[in-house]
């Protein structure tokens, strides 16, 4: 009721209660709907009117930090019922807004959740197990200061033997792919001094290709967002 409609529970007893009754399987109407199952909880929260509203607003604020005008939320809102999979071109109007650049001038550090799910994506592949994100969560959770931990867990990765990390050889062109790392985990190019900097590293055969993926993944920025 909360997470998709946006209703308080302990404000809507009526409605929890029904809906706890058609969880176990009796029949009832729930949210204006009758239903007799689980299955028919989630498809009737998810059929309510005030999902689309709900859910565009949660997501706006999360992206983009500050709530959605009315009259675009309307717009929004209104698009998402009349087109289906309409949520991408959504997205893609926030990120490409002015509002999407000027939250990115004032980044602020990633929760240990977020981040640990980025780590493994981005350098796995995948996303953790519910057992790989409980247990690095509850370590990282536990300290006042959870960067230099953040740091070991990242080179505990790249060091695995997992890590989809290329070959030195497997790089005839170390520019772009210097380039390429750094739109991908940070979502910008590389300045000028930056790209110097890592392409002359990158140029001694001692400097590995983990050696360049470390220094981005443990670099304060990209443990923010």
């Amino acid at each position: 009721m909360e997470q998709i409609v946006g209703l308080v529970a302990q404000q809507n007893a009526r409605d929890l209660e029904i809906g706890k009754s058609l969880y176990d399987g009796a029949r009832g109407t729930f949210l204006g709907r009758s239903g007799s199952s689980q299955a028919d909880v989630v498809h009737i929260a998810f059929e309510d009117e005030r999902f689309a509203s709900h859910f565009l607003r949660r997501e706006h604020e999360r992206l983009l930090r500050e709530q959605p005008t009315p009259s675009d939320l309307s717009a929004w809102c209104a698009t998402m019922k009349r087109e289906e999979g309409a949520f991408r071109a959504i997205l893609a109007e926030w990120f490409r807004s002015p509002a999407y650049l000027l939250r990115q001038e004032s980044r602020i550090k990633q929760p240990n959740r977020l981040f640990i799910r980025s780590l493994f994506l981005d350098l796995l592949g995948r996303l953790p197990s519910e057992s790989e994100a409980q247990r690095m969560r509850s370590a990282l959770d536990g300290l006042a200061d959870s960067t230099p931990l953040r740091s070991l867990v990242t080179r505990m990765i790249l060091d695995s033997g997992k890590a989809l990390v290329p070959d030195r050889e497997a790089i005839p062109d170390p520019e772009a792919w210097i380039r390429g790392l750094f739109e991908r985990l940070l979502g910008r190019a590389p300045s000028a001094r930056e790209e110097s900097a890592f392409l002359v590293s990158f140029s001694s055969p001692a400097c590995r290709p983990t050696t360049v993926i470390y220094a981005i993944v443990s670099h304060p920025e990209y443990q923010t967002w």
